[in-house]
């Protein structure tokens, strides 16, 4: 799109977006599809790879910026598996004490065999009730109907974006 990869717009809005988060928010980096390829032979270590690249803690640009650029969308879509790791690292942080919210980039559907409506309920369901919002970037209609069900699922919203300008 406009002579740039899905990617590289969708790490180009989450630089400009954390930039804006309140002072003393802690923010943490998960990445998923970025193992393997879309080949069937790839398809295990693919979607058994979702990865903490940035640990919770206080924002710090570079630091952030450096576990953004290290990996690239290559492999399947584990997002029932990306949910499931937010939850993990969040579970230290009840609800009655923190805000948790959980803000997913993708651009298509689950692609790995999970169930991330049921990922999303459940997050909603423990402690942390973390609400889990999705950014839909250029996905078809079935794409933009299986994320909407997991946000309103996970008590967030779903917003689709077709364009760089849509995604800021």
């Amino acid at each position: 799109i406009a002579g740039q990869t899905k990617m590289e717009l969708a790490k180009a809005a989450i630089a400009r977006f954390v930039e804006q988060i309140p002072d003393g928010a802690k923010v943490a980096l998960i990445a998923y599809g970025h193992v393997g390829s879309s080949a069937a032979s790839d398809k295990l270590a693919s979607c058994s790879s979702v990865e903490s690249m940035y640990p919770l803690s206080a924002y710090q640009a570079e630091n952030f910026i450096n576990s953004l650029n290290s990996f690239q969308a290559s492999g399947w879509t584990p997002l029932a598996e990306a949910i499931n790791k937010a939850g993990e690292i969040l579970k230290a942080y009840p609800a009655e004490e923190y805000s948790n919210l959980v803000y997913m980039v993708s651009d298509g559907i689950e692609t790995c065999d999970g169930d991330p409506v049921a990922a999303a309920k459940l997050l909603q369901s423990q402690s942390i009730k973390a609400k889990v919002n999705i950014i839909g970037f250029n996905v078809d209609n079935e794409g933009q109907q299986q994320l909407k069900q997991v946000a309103d699922s996970g008590g967030g919203e779903y917003v689709t974006v077709e364009d760089p300008a849509e995604l800021e």
